[in-house]
């Protein structure tokens, strides 16, 4: 299976496995109890929930990372410039 293919079955199968998860939840106390215990032991810095986030939402996250990426280096670029030359570093 292609890349194109696993995203387009992931974004389309995405709300049945949040239905699924609910409904274990809903349904299997001891699932659900197991499942809180791990998020709250802190193991992971976020909610099993977040990583969840269809692909789609990602790609948004992921448009942000790279915009401030690109303002950081440009500002350390510019920082190591005097009179119009790069130092070299």
């Amino acid at each position: 299976m292609c890349g194109a293919q696993w995203y387009t079955m992931h974004i389309e199968r995405h709300d049945e496995l949040l239905s699924q998860l609910s409904s274990a939840l809903k349904h299997h106390p001891d699932f659900e109890r197991a499942f809180s215990d791990f998020e709250a032991q802190k193991v992971c810095y976020l909610p099993i929930g977040a990583f969840l986030l269809k692909p789609i939402q990602r790609l948004l996250q992921y448009h942000g990372l790279l915009e401030r990426e690109l303002l950081r280096t440009l500002s350390e670029i510019d920082s190591n410039k005097v009179d119009g030359n790069v130092i070299e570093v």
